[in-house]
């Protein structure tokens, strides 16, 4: 009788050890999936190498000028407009900025005048538009949600990328980190190797829809 029960005693041991194990691999595999979910670019490549002829954005040939484009969606995109108010905050009146939102064929103006829009609008000096199906994003070379161009005052570039560390983190990061060195030096000194790139975390252009998300 007694040998009955310690065996059972045990069994049960035995399955909530189990049980123990096998939760703390589904967290582990939790966490390992969103860590790479955020830390993983969205893109990371160059934008044109020349102000695009097409474009429809007028641009200061005086000064720098700093273009964003952005998904109206996209919760990563928060931290991004938070480092872009950093950097003029620490480079005020250096460059002419442009927030440009991404807005899908179906989509109406409410639509894209999201929270993130506000935001943006909120950031002292910069004009903020609608970039109508993405044809600007794709005169820039933008894919995704957050990505920033940066052109002399000669026209060419001299930074492209993202300015957060991951999807929706603040805090240091090389974007911000290049972009600021550029504005507040007195001249512009590319390197040997071109303008500077930096991966970018956001959402995809291609997934913008008029989906009410």
């Amino acid at each position: 009788m007694r040998s009955g029960v310690t065996q059972r005693k045990k069994a049960s041991h035995l399955g909530w050890a189990l049980v123990t194990i096998i939760w703390f691999c589904a967290v582990g595999t939790g966490l390992a999936f969103l860590y790479t979910y955020e830390t993983r670019p969205s893109s990371y490549e160059s934008s044109v190498s020349t102000w695009p002829a097409q474009t429809s954005i007028n641009r200061d040939e005086g000064k720098y000028h700093l273009i964003m484009f952005l998904h109206p969606k996209c919760p990563c995109s928060r931290a991004s407009l938070s480092e872009m108010k950093r950097i003029l905050t620490r480079a005020c009146g250096k460059a002419t900025v442009d927030i440009l939102f991404v807005q899908p064929e179906t989509a109406n103006d409410a639509w894209t005048r999201s929270a993130l829009w506000r935001q943006a609008a909120a950031i002292p000096s910069v004009r903020v538009t609608t970039d109508h199906q993405g044809i600007e994003a794709a005169n820039f070379g933008a894919t995704a949600s957050g990505h920033v161009v940066m052109y002399a005052a000669d026209g060419n570039l001299v930074f492209s990328g993202g300015i957060t560390q991951s999807r929706g983190h603040e805090g240091a990061n090389d974007g911000r980190h290049a972009i600021i060195s550029v504005l507040t030096r007195s001249q512009v000194q590319k390197t040997r190797n071109g303008p500077v790139l930096t991966p970018t975390y956001g959402c995809f252009f291609k997934d913008v829809k008029d989906d009410n998300r």
